[in-house]
C-alpha cells in the first residue's frame, strides 16, 4: 500500500485546503468589492449631471480618474437671476490620487458651496475662506490646487481666481488667427497654508471664445515614449474644435490625449471643462 508520507514526496502537494479559511476569504473580497462599487457610486455623484441652461453660453465638463476614483473635480453652479443666469465654474486637483484622494473631494465641493450659499464680499474672500476651511479639514500636507470662476450672461464678464492651478486657456479668433489668453491672477494652492492672500481679476468674453480648464493629467498625459502631450498639443487640438459644441470638443481633446498615448497608461486623473461662448 502507498504511503502518502513516502520519502521524497512533499506533504505540502499533499495538504487538503482548509475551505472554511478560503470560502471566508472570498466573502471578505466579495465585501470588499461591494463597498468599493458603492464609494464609487457615491464618488461619481459628486460631478453634475444636470446642466441648467444659460443664456449665449454652452459648457459641460468630465472626468476621467487614473484609478477607480482620483482627486480631480469640477463642478457648476447655477445662480438665478432676473437680471439673467450666472454661473459658477469649478475645477480642481487634490494631491495624491486614487481612494485617499477621492476622500477629499467632499470636502471641496461641500465648502465651496457652503460659501457660496452665503453672502461673500467678492471671489477673493470667498477662496480665502475655502483655504481656511479645505487646511483645517484635510490632513497634514495635502493640499488642492483650484480655479473658481463666475461667468455673467448679460455681460459675458467672467470673474476669477486661480488658486495655484493650470492657468484655463482663453482661445479667441481674431482676424482670422487664434489668440490665447491664461487666467494665472489669484494666489497659491488650498490648504497648505491657513493664511494666504488671494486675487481676482475679471476678463470680458466675447463671441466665439472657448475656454479650457484642465487639470494636469491631461498635459502630463505621456506616450510608450516618455513624452508629454503639453499644452502646445492642447491648444492644437483645441484650434480645430471650431463650430463644435463644449461636448464634442471634450470628446476631441480626450480622443487626441487617448491617441497620443497610444496605449500608455493612463498616468494621473484628468477633469476638463469647456465654455464655449455663442453668437447673439
Amino acid at each position: 500500500m502507498l504511503s502518502l508520507k513516502q520519502p521524497g514526496i512533499d506533504e505540502k502537494l499533499w495538504a487538503i485546503p482548509d475551505m472554511e479559511a478560503v470560502t471566508s476569504e472570498t466573502a471578505e473580497c466579495e465585501r470588499l468589492g461591494r463597498e468599493l462599487e458603492t464609494a464609487r457610486q457615491a464618488y461619481d455623484q459628486l460631478f453634475p449631471y444636470r446642466l441648467p441652461p444659460v443664456t449665449g453660453l454652452d459648457y459641460c465638463g468630465a472626468n476621467r480618474p487614473a484609478l477607480e476614483m482620483g482627486g480631480d473635480y469640477f463642478d457648476f453652479l447655477h445662480f438665478p437671476s432676473r437680471l439673467g443666469a450666472k454661473l459658477g465654474v469649478a475645477i480642481g486637483d487634490v494631491s495624491g490620487k486614487g481612494i485617499p484622494a477621492a476622500m477629499q473631494v467632499p470636502i471641496l465641493r461641500t465648502s465651496l458651496r457652503a460659501l457660496t450659499i452665503c453672502p461673500q464680499a467678492d471671489l477673493a474672500s470667498l477662496v480665502t475662506n475655502l483655504n481656511r476651511l479645505v487646511y483645517e479639514a484635510v490632513p497634514p500636507s495635502h493640499f488642492a490646487s483650484f480655479f473658481y470662476a463666475e461667468y455673467e450672461a448679460p455681460t459675458r464678464r467672467l470673474t476669477y481666481v486661480n488658486a495655484g492651478h493650470n492657468p484655463p486657456i482663453v482661445l479667441r479668433n481674431y482676424a482670422d488667427q487664434h489668440h490665447v489668453m491664461r487666467l494665472e491672477v489669484g494666489g497659491g494652492v488650498l490648504g497648505l497654508f491657513r493664511e494666504s492672500s488671494y486675487y481676482q481679476t475679471t476678463v470680458t468674453l466675447e463671441s466665439g471664445d472657448l475656454v479650457i480648464a484642465y487639470t494636469d493629467g491631461i498635459s502630463e498625459a505621456m506616450n510608450v515614449q516618455g513624452q508629454l502631450w503639453g499644452e502646445d498639443r492642447l491648444i492644437q487640438t483645441a484650434e480645430e474644435c471650431a463650430g463644435l459644441g463644449a461636448a464634442d470638443t471634450i470628446d476631441l481633446l480626450l480622443d487626441a490625449v487617448s491617441s497620443f498615448a497610444a496605449g500608455a497608461p493612463q498616468r494621473d486623473d484628468i477633469a476638463l471643462v469647456v465654455l464655449r461662448v455663442l453668437s447673439n
